[in-house]
Protein backbone atom coordinates (compact mmCIF):
# COMPACT_ATOMS: atom_id res chain seq x y z
CA UNK A 1 0.00 0.00 0.00
CA UNK A 2 2.75 2.41 0.99
CA UNK A 3 4.79 1.42 -2.04
CA UNK A 4 1.84 2.10 -4.35
CA UNK A 5 1.52 5.63 -2.98
CA UNK A 6 5.22 6.26 -3.52
CA UNK A 7 5.03 4.94 -7.08
CA UNK A 8 1.98 7.13 -7.80
CA UNK A 9 3.77 10.21 -6.52
CA UNK A 10 6.85 9.46 -8.61
CA UNK A 11 5.03 8.84 -11.89
CA UNK A 12 2.12 11.29 -11.79
CA UNK A 13 2.70 14.64 -13.37
CA UNK A 14 1.82 17.74 -11.43
CA UNK A 15 -0.27 20.21 -13.31
CA UNK A 16 1.71 23.36 -13.78
CA UNK A 17 -0.38 26.50 -13.28
CA UNK A 18 -0.24 29.24 -15.85
CA UNK A 19 0.47 32.80 -14.81
CA UNK A 20 -3.23 33.64 -15.32
CA UNK A 21 -4.29 30.84 -12.97
CA UNK A 22 -1.76 31.98 -10.37
CA UNK A 23 -3.13 35.54 -10.60
CA UNK A 24 -6.72 34.33 -10.25
CA UNK A 25 -5.79 32.31 -7.15
CA UNK A 26 -3.91 35.28 -5.66
CA UNK A 27 -6.82 37.66 -6.28
CA UNK A 28 -9.40 35.19 -4.98
CA UNK A 29 -7.49 34.93 -1.69
CA UNK A 30 -7.49 38.72 -1.11
CA UNK A 31 -10.13 40.56 0.88
CA UNK A 32 -12.31 43.15 -0.89
CA UNK A 33 -10.36 46.15 0.38
CA UNK A 34 -7.00 44.54 -0.43
CA UNK A 35 -8.20 43.64 -3.91
CA UNK A 36 -9.42 47.18 -4.66
CA UNK A 37 -6.15 48.70 -3.43
CA UNK A 38 -4.17 46.19 -5.48
CA UNK A 39 -6.21 46.98 -8.62
CA UNK A 40 -5.70 50.72 -8.12
CA UNK A 41 -1.96 50.19 -7.67
CA UNK A 42 -1.76 48.09 -10.84
CA UNK A 43 -3.77 50.64 -12.82
CA UNK A 44 -1.36 53.39 -11.82
CA UNK A 45 1.58 51.24 -13.04
CA UNK A 46 0.14 50.56 -16.52
CA UNK A 47 1.42 53.72 -18.31
CA UNK A 48 4.99 53.31 -16.99
CA UNK A 49 5.00 49.57 -17.72
CA UNK A 50 3.92 50.11 -21.31
CA UNK A 51 6.83 52.47 -21.88
CA UNK A 52 9.20 49.69 -20.74
CA UNK A 53 8.02 47.33 -23.48
CA UNK A 54 5.11 45.17 -24.53
CA UNK A 55 5.97 42.22 -22.28
CA UNK A 56 6.03 44.20 -19.06
CA UNK A 57 3.07 46.37 -20.04
CA UNK A 58 1.03 43.36 -21.09
CA UNK A 59 1.77 41.51 -17.87
CA UNK A 60 0.76 44.47 -15.70
CA UNK A 61 -2.37 45.02 -17.79
CA UNK A 62 -3.31 41.32 -17.48
CA UNK A 63 -2.83 41.45 -13.72
CA UNK A 64 -5.01 44.56 -13.49
CA UNK A 65 -7.68 42.95 -15.72
CA UNK A 66 -7.67 39.83 -13.53
CA UNK A 67 -8.16 41.96 -10.40
CA UNK A 68 -11.01 43.86 -12.08
CA UNK A 69 -12.69 40.59 -13.09
CA UNK A 70 -12.52 39.34 -9.51
CA UNK A 71 -14.02 42.61 -8.22
CA UNK A 72 -16.85 42.38 -10.78
CA UNK A 73 -17.49 38.73 -9.90
CA UNK A 74 -17.79 39.58 -6.20
CA UNK A 75 -20.13 42.49 -6.99
CA UNK A 76 -22.39 40.19 -9.03
CA UNK A 77 -22.51 37.68 -6.19
CA UNK A 78 -23.40 40.42 -3.67
CA UNK A 79 -26.10 41.85 -5.95
CA UNK A 80 -28.01 38.58 -5.89
CA UNK A 81 -29.91 39.50 -2.76
CA UNK A 82 -33.03 37.38 -2.72
CA UNK A 83 -33.31 33.92 -4.14
CA UNK A 84 -37.00 33.88 -5.03
CA UNK A 85 -38.53 31.23 -7.27
CA UNK A 86 -38.86 32.31 -10.88
CA UNK A 87 -42.48 31.23 -11.07
CA UNK A 88 -43.74 33.28 -8.10
CA UNK A 89 -46.86 35.15 -9.21
CA UNK A 90 -48.40 35.94 -5.85
CA UNK A 91 -48.45 39.69 -6.46
CA UNK A 92 -51.40 39.47 -8.84
CA UNK A 93 -49.56 41.25 -11.66
CA UNK A 94 -50.56 38.53 -14.14
CA UNK A 95 -54.27 38.18 -14.93
CA UNK A 96 -55.71 34.89 -13.70
CA UNK A 97 -52.70 34.14 -11.48
CA UNK A 98 -52.12 34.83 -7.80
CA UNK A 99 -54.35 37.08 -5.69
CA UNK A 100 -56.24 40.30 -6.10
CA UNK A 101 -59.05 41.55 -8.31
CA UNK A 102 -57.69 39.77 -11.39
CA UNK A 103 -56.38 36.81 -9.39
CA UNK A 104 -57.69 33.28 -9.16
CA UNK A 105 -60.87 32.68 -11.13
CA UNK A 106 -62.77 31.20 -8.19
CA UNK A 107 -65.78 28.86 -8.12
CA UNK A 108 -69.42 29.78 -8.59
CA UNK A 109 -71.88 29.52 -5.66
CA UNK A 110 -73.84 26.69 -7.26
CA UNK A 111 -70.73 24.59 -7.95
CA UNK A 112 -69.38 25.29 -4.45
CA UNK A 113 -72.63 24.17 -2.82
CA UNK A 114 -72.77 21.03 -4.99
CA UNK A 115 -69.16 20.07 -4.14
CA UNK A 116 -69.68 20.70 -0.42
CA UNK A 117 -72.82 18.53 -0.30
CA UNK A 118 -71.18 15.74 -2.29
CA UNK A 119 -68.10 15.57 -0.04
CA UNK A 120 -69.70 16.30 3.35
CA UNK A 121 -69.56 12.66 4.47
CA UNK A 122 -65.88 12.24 3.49
CA UNK A 123 -64.72 15.57 4.91
CA UNK A 124 -63.70 14.39 8.42
CA UNK A 125 -61.93 11.32 6.98
CA UNK A 126 -59.98 12.94 4.16
CA UNK A 127 -57.32 15.61 4.26
CA UNK A 128 -56.75 17.16 7.64
CA UNK A 129 -57.27 14.16 9.85
CA UNK A 130 -55.32 15.53 12.77
CA UNK A 131 -57.33 18.75 12.75
CA UNK A 132 -60.64 16.84 12.58
CA UNK A 133 -59.57 14.68 15.54
CA UNK A 134 -58.47 17.78 17.43
CA UNK A 135 -61.86 19.45 16.84
CA UNK A 136 -63.74 16.38 18.10
CA UNK A 137 -61.72 16.48 21.31
CA UNK A 138 -60.07 13.08 21.06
Amino acid sequence: MLEENIIKKLFTKKKIKTSDEKLRDKHAAMSDSELKAHAAELKSKIPNARSQGSLVGGAVHNAWRSAQNEIEKRARIKSIGEEAPTNAVGGGNIAGMGVGSQGEPGVGKKAHKKHKAKNAAAAPKAGRKSFAIFMKGK
